[in-house]
Parts: C-alpha cells; sequence; structure tokens
C-alpha cells in the first residue's frame, strides 16, 4: 500500500468539510489524549463517518464502497481464517480467479493484508473501505452465515 501523500486534515480542510481552526482544535486534542484523529473529529460531530472514510480513500488510494450497493459474496470469508474477520475485521467480500476483494474499516494494519494474500493462495488482494457501521453489519452476517453452514453440516 501507497504511503499517503496529504494529511487526512488537509484533505478534510480541501474538501470544505472542517476548518483550519477545527483541525488545530483536535489536533491539540489529539497530543493530550494520544486517541485518532478521526474518532476526535467523529466525536465531535464535526465530520461524518462516511465523509471521513471517503477521505480516507483519497489518502490511501483504496477505493471507497457502500456496502449496500454492491454484491457481496459471504461464502468467500469462508475459505479464510476467523481472525481475519472478526479480529482484524478484514472481510473478504468478492473473489475471482486472479484476486480477493476485501472490505476493511482501516487502512492501517498493513501486515494483515500480506497475511491474508497466503490464504487466498497467491492471489492479490484488493481493499475497499467501508464505514465502521457496515463493517460491524458485515461481520453479523459472516457469524449468521457461519451459524447456518455449521448447521447445516451437522444436519447432513
Amino acid at each position: 500500500m501507497e504511503r499517503p501523500n496529504k494529511q487526512i486534515g488537509e484533505i478534510l480542510i480541501e474538501k470544505g468539510l472542517i476548518t483550519q481552526a477545527q483541525l488545530d482544535d483536535a489536533l491539540m486534542e489529539q497530543k493530550m489524549t494520544k486517541e485518532f484523529l478521526g474518532k476526535i473529529l467523529l466525536k465531535r460531530a464535526l465530520v461524518s463517518e462516511k465523509d471521513f472514510i471517503k477521505a480516507l480513500s483519497e489518502q490511501y488510494g483504496i477505493p471507497y464502497v457502500d456496502i449496500n450497493q454492491i454484491d457481496v459474496n459471504i461464502a468467500v470469508a469462508m475459505k479464510f481464517s476467523p481472525t481475519y474477520i472478526l479480529d482484524h475485521q478484514c472481510v473478504p467480500i468478492k473473489e475471482d480467479d486472479y484476486s480477493v476483494t476485501v472490505a476493511i474499516s482501516n487502512p492501517l494494519n498493513v501486515q494483515i493484508f500480506s497475511e491474508m494474500e497466503k490464504e487466498a493462495n497467491m492471489r492479490s488482494i484488493k481493499l475497499v473501505l467501508i464505514c465502521a457501521k457496515d463493517m460491524n453489519w458485515l461481520v453479523q452476517f459472516y457469524q449468521q452465515y457461519k451459524k447456518l453452514h455449521m448447521r447445516k453440516l451437522f444436519e447432513d
């Protein structure tokens, strides 16, 4: 994954989502609390989660998707270790012969992506960014699918 060229605050200001004064104030709080800047901006309701994720998408060059607007094949996730999904919130949602598309809500966990590539039989991993609420829904959907799948295995 490429290193960001712009800071997230700079992107948010360019998009007109926050002012320099709001950013400076949030950065001061960040120095005191050690919280992520995004968490502070969301807590203060200065940006919506969707706008923040879209800015992260621009910063990291990872496409943003609305999970309600794409086809999700949750069966793909069953081919991967549950650790990726439950602990790291990296959910495989689509695959083809050459790649696996993985939904994430935090682009900072770079090491996990190379580990996932190994489980993808050396197919490339294509990342898409989604909102945290969508990630929570996706993880719950995975858990329900897994329970149903296990039930069917025991019934047969």
